[in-house]
């Protein structure tokens, strides 16, 4: 079948909608409905309710959808023949530079990604490099907070951590510089680092959970994690190169929520952690934008996919 894109306009659009409205929601809860002293609601928290619904509903359909809409490539569509541009000589010339490359392709196609799986793997332009760049920084960034506490190292769980987030900047700062179709499966493997590192952070903050006061403020971040790690479990598998993997659907769907999340929840938590609306410390910062820089990220991937080309 081909890819759906009835679909995916169709939730594109209900998420323009529902997307403001969670983030005004999110506001509300921080500015109206928690004391920033106690920590407490000042009421029932109907905003944090409100948003957790939307969440876990936009989260839900997101999943079946990566589940049960099937596909295996995208259809560009067709655009009419136009008078060639200075932009297309450009292109033109980029095309003749790489020749030997597209040739070794074209002898040897099984060695090198194609469809939506060499979409997920390269980038083009500065923005996409810059997409990657940036979580790393903060993945680096976090990585050094550790050592603000050192003494927490020892705990084994904590050391793992640590050294998942280093070795989680790593991948984002060494694929800002390598641009390459070519399939590896030690790449592959190595794209798994940032899921583990989600996975780890889930536990670690499950452990911690004593210090949200508010256990319902909670959910959107958990929802964000998970959703962040289906999404980079889903990039390693397209990184095989296994046809099979080379699932549009699944990838986009999986990346819409992490988006969302970003927007919706991550970003809110920061403005209220600059207006001092609630708690902060250098860890929550690191961890805010590294969660912002993910969404980021997942944001160019999107785009990238979804992307005609001619």
């Amino acid at each position: 079948m081909k890819f759906d894109r009835r679909t995916m306009n169709l939730l594109l659009r209900v998420l323009f909608i529902l997307l403001p409205v969670a983030f005004g929601l999110r506001m509300y809860t921080f500015w109206v409905e928690i004391d920033p002293i106690t920590g407490f609601f000042t009421g029932r928290g109907a905003g944090c309710v409100t948003f957790n619904a939307i969440g876990i509903a936009i989260f839900v359909v997101c999943l079946l959808l990566a589940r049960i809409v099937k596909g295996d490539v995208i259809v560009p569509r067709k655009k009419p023949k136009t008078v060639p541009t200075a932009k297309d000589f450009e292109e033109k010339e980029l095309l003749v530079r790489n020749q030997e490359l597209a040739e070794e392709e074209e002898d040897f196609p099984e060695f090198f990604l194609q469809g939506v799986a060499r979409k997920s793997a390269m980038w083009r332009g500065t923005r996409t490099a810059f997409a990657h760049f940036l979580p790393g920084f903060f993945f680096l960034f976090f990585f050094l907070t550790f050592f603000v506490h050192a003494e927490q190292l020892k705990n084994p769980l904590i050391l793992v951590y640590a050294l998942l987030t280093l070795l989680s900047a790593v991948y984002f700062l060494w694929s800002a510089f390598v641009n390459s179709p070519e399939i590896r499966k030690g790449r592959a493997f190595f794209a798994l680092t940032p899921a583990a590192w989600y996975t780890v952070r889930m536990v670690v903050e499950y452990r911690d959970l004593v210090r949200f006061v508010n256990k319902a403020m909670y959910a959107a971040p958990f929802l964000f994690l998970l959703s962040a790690m289906i999404f980079f479990l889903y990039q390693a598998q397209l990184l095989l190169g296994d046809p099979a993997m080379d699932r549009p659907n699944a990838y986009i769907f999986s990346a819409l929520p992490v988006i969302f999340f970003g927007l919706a929840e991550r970003f809110p938590y920061l403005l209220a952690m600059m207006s001092t609306r609630v708690s902060m410390d250098l860890t929550d910062v690191s961890c805010v934008l590294m969660d912002l820089g993910i969404a980021f990220y997942a944001l160019i991937k999107l785009r990238a996919v979804l992307k005609s080309e001619s």
